[in-house]
């Protein structure tokens, strides 16, 4: 039993074993280690919800986790985290972003996405979940794109290597007009104000929120996100981001999918879509080399 179960008679050769990955392509080249309703130790219509679990996840190697975040309805107006419009039980959107920052770079160097299904129809509760990653994820956190890799049509994305010890978040990014310089300045005092007698040991190592380039043909995306679908779940009713939480977004850039042609032209590696298995199956039949070509 042993020489059959050893690594003589193994499928892949010993040697082959040894060699490292190739960790300095585009990060749309490789497959991610993800991790779906991350929040859940059982099953996603009734089971309970902790915070553990995204240590464990992170520990075991994930480097993409799921955030679904809620209106907390308590005094405190503390944003949480559950599967909405389920019996599962609700966990403190303060205390995953704690979880994630104490266990992120333990197992692995290599960048960890944040994918954000943000429900919080609350400006002032997306401005505290906004503050709570800058101020806890510090330096960690990436805030503005990488200077060799601008957020420019045409551009490849950094590779793994690039964002080694950084965390990135996907959510939706609302576009940014000269005319809302006021409602920005509202949400920073707001957040200021909210936080100005906090007692949270931790400190903003990077306290400015910086602007990356952003596209003005979104609204259309934002009125489909309010409608909420079978086919996509909790996913297809994601509330507008505040510029709070926009000014975390960077090269994940989460868009409505058009088609493959629309995607060739624009040209954005920072524009990502995400597919349900029926209509990933069915973009795989009709189109299996565009999709497979998809950044």
């Amino acid at each position: 039993m042993r020489y059959l179960s050893g690594e003589e008679n193994g499928v892949v050769s010993p040697e082959k074993l040894d060699l490292n990955e190739d960790m300095s392509q585009p990060l749309s080249h490789y497959f991610i280690n993800s991790s779906h309703n991350t929040y859940l130790t059982a099953g996603q219509l009734a089971g309970n919800s902790s915070v553990e679990m995204y240590r464990q996840v992170l520990l075991s190697g994930c480097r993409c986790v799921e955030l679904d975040c809620w209106k907390g309805r308590t005094a405190e107006e503390e944003p949480v985290i559950t599967h909405g419009f389920t019996m599962t039980t609700e966990i403190s959107f303060k205390e995953v972003i704690e979880a994630i920052a104490e266990c992120a770079f333990k197992t692995s160097p290599f960048p960890i996405l944040l994918s954000f299904e943000n429900h919080v129809d609350s400006p002032k509760q997306q401005a505290k979940m906004a503050e709570y990653c800058r101020l806890i994820f510090g330096d960690a956190l990436l805030m503005e794109p990488l200077e060799k890799y601008p957020l420019d049509s045409g551009v490849p994305l950094p590779s793994p290597m690039d964002l080694m010890y950084k965390i990135l978040v996907k959510n939706k990014k609302k576009s940014h007009k000269s005319s809302e310089g006021s409602n920005k300045k509202k949400l920073s005092e707001q957040a200021s104000n909210t936080y100005s007698d906090s007692s949270s040991v931790f400190e903003p190592s990077s306290p400015g929120a910086g602007e990356a380039d952003t596209e003005s043909d979104d609204d259309d995306d934002d009125d489909d996100c309010k409608k909420s679908s079978m086919d996509e779940g909790t996913a297809g009713s994601e509330a507008m981001a505040t510029e709070e939480m926009s000014n975390l977004v960077n090269y994940i850039q989460p868009v409505k999918f058009e088609s493959f042609e629309t995607s060739k032209k624009r040209n954005r590696s920072f524009e990502m879509s995400s597919f349900v298995e029926t209509k990933g199956l069915e973009q795989l039949t009709k189109s299996p080399v565009e999709f497979v070509e998809y950044p």
